[in-house]
């Protein structure tokens, strides 16, 4: 974060170990791989279902490595997780575990189909008032989808 003011803000998202190397011109290097980290929220996994029949969909999300007892707002939007769009859809909202798991199923009707590229991205927001600061839109899982719709 911009500040290490709050605990979001201090959270790590990745870590990695440095490795420094001296060239034999005196030149020194860092190499450093960033994997996930062991922070809630910022290790999140997990997968998403689309079933289509007709004019309904059925979205099903499940996730682990939240932090424990959160809840966190999800959406499907158009574009992708690289080039994001605006919101689609609203999907129920993900209410984590003690051990940071969590799974809901959304039932979507929807008479007209959506783009051929949309994305499901879930945010630190667990209310649409959280979703007003920077915050709570941070992204802590995200995921591109297919033309299933």
């Amino acid at each position: 974060g911009p500040t290490f003011a709050t605990g979001l803000d201090a959270r790590p998202i990745a870590c990695g170990n440095i490795r420094m190397q001296t060239m034999k011109s005196g030149v020194q290097r860092a190499h450093a791989n960033l994997t996930a980290t062991i922070s809630p929220d910022e290790n999140v996994h997990g997968m998403a279902q689309v079933r289509r029949m007709d004019t309904t969909s059925i979205v099903t999300l499940s996730l682990s490595g939240m932090a424990p007892n959160t809840t966190h707002l999800a959406h499907i939007h158009a574009g992708s997780c690289a080039a994001q769009g605006p919101v689609l859809f609203s999907l129920e909202p993900l209410v984590a575990d003690a051990q940071g798991r969590a799974m809901t199923v959304t039932t979507i009707t929807v008479p007209v189909l959506p783009p051929a590229h949309w994305y499901i991205n879930v945010h630190e927001a667990g209310t649409m008032a959280a979703m007003m600061t920077p915050q709570g839109l941070n992204p802590i899982a995200c995921g591109n989808g297919e033309a299933l719709f």
